[in-house]
């Protein structure tokens, strides 16, 4: 899990600070920059704006940030994620340029990490194609590094004992193919650890077993924790069942996620998928066709309003995970989102699914809980935020047609999401089912000063390209986590929506509410996401 709390109140600082720069780099660290964009193939970047353009400031460079540090003038922040890095990591040396943070998260770096990053705080390597084993920690290594994030690549072997002696703030190295040495894994980290989705095996019963220095993680600020989750691990000390569920991102119920067989991803997994004990909550999960997956949450905040989240992540092995992309949103009725430019009010932090069978997965929520926050963008920095995080096993509540290929329907082209881009920051995301009928979620926003959230959810059948849906219902009463009680969600009658899609990339929408705040419109539609079908011959 990422500190995002902690980092984003680093991030707005950081940035304020590398606005401005009165003195060049020195000739080194210009250097340092320009190896670096040769090493992993800057002319392939997404972006690299003003790279290696001597008319332009390399503190101006795309992704780089510059700060007077220890009265010398440094790069203080390399922040490059998802921007189509390549090249072999293992002989870089820009660990010793940057002061603060780098930030090259879901790239395609190969190679090893040949040391441990210093004087650098904040490394962020995860989704990557790292390789190899851990490196030793020097003896003579010092304690600047605050996060050290090397989750999702490959790099097996073992945790070297030497890590008992790390003590950085927060590790991850969870979706790797470790081994052995979990157990100075945990010694490692101050505050939090993720070894999940490993090869480790082992009794948590051991007496080496030490989790009580690492913080709680439910119902706290402090962003602290474990995930032991998807390991082969056994345990039956109730002290140290206690001593875990405590911090384990989760809470109680961690055990369910230990030593469990996980199932292939494919089409399939695209869909609504609910826990029946908390009906009037749920997710709607698309792979896209694109790449990537589409993630809408469908419940209530933790003052019981409706709430709904959008992210999207991406697809690794047998999980589905995101990882400080998920947003929740403020607008109005009609109006859409209130300020684009606010990105909204995060929300979810790390979140992942993982399939457990052709109808059941597990998803796997960590949440902060901003609802204290100012809804006026920009939402002031620090803002204080509670951690929550919980773990269902959910079931399948529909399945897309074409999915399978003895599932095939002529309108299956139209499962997707789609918005008025005139209206962005709400739209319909539709599911055309094995049996023809259509399922829509509208994710949009009260019809008040409020910008508080709405949802609505229902099902119809199509003439034609013509979808229409007599009552669309908008669940009330639920609320979040623990306090959700199914028994007091209620199917609030909204009235009828029809979808017109005039071809398989735009439409019309057309709404009639019983409540006339909301009132009766239309507005056009496009087309925003396309599904991943199934591959038939």
């Amino acid at each position: 899990m990422k500190r995002v709390l902690v980092r984003a109140m680093l991030a707005a600082i950081l940035l304020a600070a590398a606005q401005v720069h009165a003195q060049p780099l020195d000739d080194d660290s210009v250097a340092a920059l320009e190896r670096f964009y040769e090493d992993f193939n800057g002319d392939e970047w997404s972006r690299n704006d003003g790279w290696m353009d001597p008319e332009i400031d390399p503190c101006d460079w795309y992704g780089v940030g510059c700060d007077t540090w220890g009265g010398e003038f440094v790069i203080r922040t390399l922040t490059l994620p998802g921007n189509n890095l390549s090249g072999d990591w293992s002989g870089t040396d820009i660990f010793e340029y940057v002061i603060s943070s780098i930030d090259l998260r879901d790239n395609a770096l190969t190679g090893s990490l040949s040391r441990l990053p210093q004087p650098v705080e904040i490394v962020l390597l995860s989704g990557n194609d790292l390789s190899g084993t851990l490196p030793e920690r020097p003896s003579n290594y010092g304690d600047s590094l605050y996060e050290l994030d090397l989750a999702r690549n490959d790099i097996q072997g073992a945790v070297p004992q030497s890590w008992r002696q790390l003590d950085v703030p927060y590790l991850d190295l969870s979706g790797n193919r470790l081994t052995q040495g979990w157990q100075n894994a945990l010694l490692a980290a101050q505050n939090y650890i993720n070894i999940a989705d490993n090869e480790f095996s082992g009794s948590l019963d051991e007496a080496g077993v030490v989790v009580t220095h690492l913080l709680d993680h439910n119902d706290s600020v402090t962003a602290g924790g474990i995930n032991l989750c998807w390991n082969d691990f056994s345990i039956t000390s109730e002290i140290k069942i206690d001593q875990i569920e405590q911090r384990h991102v989760g809470g109680a119920n961690f055990l369910d996620c230990l030593g469990r067989q996980r199932a292939e991803l494919n089409a399939g997994i695209s869909g609504s998928w609910f826990d029946p004990s908390r009906s009037g909550e749920g997710i709607s999960s698309h792979l896209l066709e694109s790449g990537g997956v589409l993630l809408y949450h469908f419940g209530f905040d933790g003052a019981g309003r409706q709430h709904w989240l959008i992210g999207v992540g991406q697809e690794s092995g047998r999980t589905l995970h995101w990882t400080d992309r998920i947003i929740s949103t403020s607008g109005r009725f009609g109006d859409g989102m209130v300020d684009e430019e606010s990105g909204g009010i995060g929300f979810g932090i790390d979140w992942r699914i993982d399939r457990l069978g052709a109808d059941l997965v597990q998803i796997e929520r960590v949440y902060a809980d901003f609802s204290g926050c100012p809804l006026d963008p920009p939402t002031p920095m620090p803002c204080a935020a509670r951690m929550h995080s919980n773990r269902f096993d959910y079931d399948r509540l529909s399945e897309l047609a074409g999915t399978r290929c003895d599932n095939q329907h002529p309108l299956q082209h139209l499962s997707g999401a789609w918005f008025d881009s005139e209206r962005s920051g709400e739209g319909f995301v539709v599911e055309v089912l094995e049996d023809g009928r259509g399922l829509v979620y509208w994710f949009t926003y009260r019809p008040d000063e409020s910008m508080h959230q709405a949802w609505m959810i229902g099902t119809g059948d199509f003439d034609g390209q013509t979808l229409s849906i007599d009552e669309m219902i908008r669940p009330i009463g639920g609320a979040w986590g623990e306090d959700f009680n199914p028994d007091a969600v209620v199917d609030q009658p909204w009235g009828s929506l029809t979808l017109d899609f005039t071809d398989g990339e735009s439409g019309h929408a057309y709404w009639d509410s019983i409540d006339p705040a909301y009132g009766s419109g239309d507005h056009p539609i496009e087309r925003l996401s396309r599904v991943r079908l199934a591959e038939c011959h």
